[in-house]
């Protein structure tokens, strides 16, 4: 089932509730990519010889207009003609009814390149200014000489690579022709980017364009820039050949190229007290960004504000680099990215305490320092992470249990004994939303509420969670006194061509709700006093000179925040190297919880995802969740057992190991080779 809304002169968008791949015409056909085999060079040559009758090769000589697509003013080459900048880049696209033999076909396919002289190793000359794409800076205090004063100084490199996505079909689009108007089938979160790159690629009036979005994947598997160019060369590939075409990628086809997470690297040095303080932090970051990157600068520039994680230092210092490389451009999702700086910061933490012998929670609460007493930090935040951090003290019994395990492992002369070893670890970060630092960022969310002369109720806005749809209905009846199957929730057709930004900037829970909220108080204040019909629009800017001073780059960076704490009960197998999680323990604070039971589920669900994609963990453990009672402004938890999780088993398994893991995902490999160099290291201290 659809609804569509017809718009004369302009184009048409319908929502579908089936799956693009579901999808079927008489004399459809299929597409597939052809791609690059080299990284860099200039293709000079491709062809397709004996192609069999009813299958088409399609090069950039074939696009109609602009071979390329534009996001956040960056451009991306729709088919790459002469110059190549990615092993994988798209050259071209082969057509056909069979599928099998698409795929035969593409292993006889003539490439002649010339390959660039010098291709550099993307890994040395990291300051090569040739090689940024963007960069952020942030100085607070005198970091350096502080830290050459420090009493403790620590100083690691982390490297961490996350895999945490799952969706239910692989992207792609379906596209034909219906009379003269084009009908282009995809999960896009962005239609008036797709309407706009769709109107200057194939040179086709708006009015006979036709956009259904179909059912997405999930937000962590859906890369933006990627759906608009599979779904505009799929329309290419049916204004060619005049026939219906499906064009899918292939799980690994998308994993390798469309979702490849971003290689972060950190450089990490900080100094404190001998009673575990911290006086100065320096830190520096490196992504590998591909080969470009849309909105890269807003990823830098989120990283930049989360890499001090919960805590604030008198003294910092923070530079992020991305860089320029010949992979595919890296998943452009800013809110991935944090957990790479949360997973450095807490094992720096972890490190600490261990130095100190002091426990990790006094460590952490003596670090939760405000804005009054840090005046000069940069960033500020209105979150107090001490709540949370309190809570999952008492319910997982943390200290008794840090100590003991730590008593146990000195009791133990040798790693060559059979018992298990166990540890706990843990972790505290937060998940923000509405992100104020960029130009790139959303500064403005607004939202129109209307109702008729029947007293029916619209909410102008992309239709969120259900769980999301009934908080807000619930809102809308108490407040204007209104019947649930009255209110509806969707965009205008001409709403959705404006969006200036993806879906996932303009949805967030609780600035949305607050939006909400005023509208209806705005609409209940005219209803007795105006006739119907009604509309309202309020504005909220998460970016106003009071919040955010985008020349300084400080203040407020996100509009809300919502915090966590985690302990992770680890058992080490010393003659595998494996893990196994024991227990788990959540303490969150994110406002109003609507419905615990549904967060609840939803907070274990994720947990259990990453473990096993991540940690080569596949066993059940009991995960007891607590949310902090709260009557503020519901907050967003999608983010925050991925920014938490990780750094939790591996501050847990460095425990038992006594020296810290630097790396994720921490793999019995990983683990192994820690190990032996430890007993190797023990062995040379008893011959001494």
């Amino acid at each position: 089932m659809s609804a569509v809304k017809n718009v004369i002169g302009k184009t048409q968008v319908e929502y579908s509730s089936s799956y693009y791949s579901d999808m079927y015409r008489k004399d459809m056909i299929y597409a597939i990519i052809i791609r690059s085999p080299i990284s860099n060079g200039t293709l000079r040559h491709l062809q397709l010889p004996n192609l069999p009758e009813d299958y088409t090769l399609i090069t950039a000589d074939n696009v109609p207009c602009e071979n390329e697509i534009d996001m956040f003013g960056t451009k991306i080459p729709l088919l790459a003609h002469n110059n190549i900048s990615w092993k994988g880049e798209p050259v071209g696209i082969l057509c056909g009814p069979d599928i099998d033999i698409l795929h035969k076909l593409l292993l006889s396919v003539d490439f002649r390149f010339s390959r660039a002289r010098i291709v550099e190793n993307e890994n040395s000359n990291k300051d090569n200014n040739s090689k940024i794409l963007a960069k952020r800076v942030v100085v607070a205090g005198d970091p350096e000489n502080i830290y050459l004063e420090g009493d403790i100084k620590i100083e690691n490199i982390y490297e961490s690579k996350f895999h945490s996505y799952s969706y239910t079909e692989p992207d792609g689009a379906f596209c034909f022709f219906k009379g003269r108007t084009l009908n282009v089938c995809t999960p896009s979160r962005w239609i008036g980017n797709l309407q706009h790159n769709l109107t200057n690629v194939l040179g086709i009036a708006s009015e006979n364009l036709l956009i259904k979005k179909t059912i997405p994947p999930n937000e962590e598997a859906s890369n933006i820039y990627a759906n608009t160019l599979i779904a505009t060369q799929c329309a290419l590939a049916t204004l060619i050949t005049k026939k219906p075409v499906m064009l899918s990628l292939g799980a690994k086809e998308q994993e390798q190229y469309y979702l490849r997470q971003v290689p972060i690297s950190i450089r990490h040095r900080l100094s404190a007290t001998k009673d575990g303080i911290i006086t100065s932090a320096i830190i520096r970051i490196f992504l590998e960004a591909g080969a470009y990157n849309p909105g890269v600068q807003n990823s830098v520039d989120r990283i930049a504000s989360c890499a001090t994680g919960c805590y604030r230092f008198p003294n910092v210092k923070i530079e992020v680099l991305a860089l320029n490389s010949q992979q595919s451009p890296a998943s452009i999702i800013p809110e991935n990215l944090e957990s790479h700086v949360f997973f450095a910061m807490e094992c720096q933490l972890q490190e600490l305490s261990r130095r100190i012998k002091k426990n990790p929670i006094d460590v952490r609460t003596q670090n939760f320092k405000t804005d009054e007493i840090i005046s000069d930090f940069p960033f500020k935040y209105e979150l107090d992470c001490s709540k949370t951090l309190s809570v999952v003290d008492k319910m997982s019994d943390f200290r008794r249990r840090y100590v003991s395990y730590n008593y146990n492992h000195l009791r133990m002369s040798s790693f060559s004994n059979l018992v298990p070893l166990r540890g706990i670890g843990l972790a505290c970060a937060y998940q923000g939303t509405c992100f104020a630092g960029t130009k790139n960022s959303k500064a403005t969310y607004t939202l129109k509420m209307s109702m008729d002369i029947n007293s029916k109720v619209t909410i102008h806005a992309h239709r969120p969670s259900e769980t999301v749809i009934q908080i807000w209905k619930n809102i809308v009846v108490d407040k204007l006194d209104v019947k649930v199957q009255d209110i509806e929730i969707g965009l205008e057709i001409e709403e959705t061509l404006k969006q200036e930004y993806p879906e996932s900037m303009n949805s967030d829970i609780s600035i949305m709700t607050q939006l909400v909220k005023r509208c209806c108080t705005a609409i209940q204040k005219q209803r007795f006093r105006e006739p119907l019909p009604i509309t309202v629009k309020r504005t909220i800017n998460i970016a106003r000179a009071s919040r955010w001073n985008s020349k300084d780059f400080s203040g407020f960076p996100f509009y809300s925040m919502s915090g966590i704490s985690i302990v992770v009960l680890v058992e080490l197998d010393r003659f595998t190297c494996e893990i196994q999680i024991k227990k788990i323990w959540i303490a969150i604070d994110a406002g109003l919880i609507f419905e615990e039971l549904k967060a609840t589920e939803f907070i274990r669900a994720e947990v259990q995802k990453l473990l096993k994609n991540n940690c080569y963990i596949d066993n059940y453990c009991p995960i007891e969740v607590q949310f902090i009672p709260s009557t503020s402004d519901p907050k967003q938890i999608g983010m925050l057992i991925r920014n938490a999780l990780p750094q939790a088993i591996v501050n847990g398994i460095s425990q038992i190991l006594k020296k810290q893991i630097l790396s994720y995902p921490a793999t019995p490999k990983l683990i192994y080779k820690v190990l032996k160099m430890k007993t190797e290291s023990e062995k040379v201290e008893s011959e001494k």
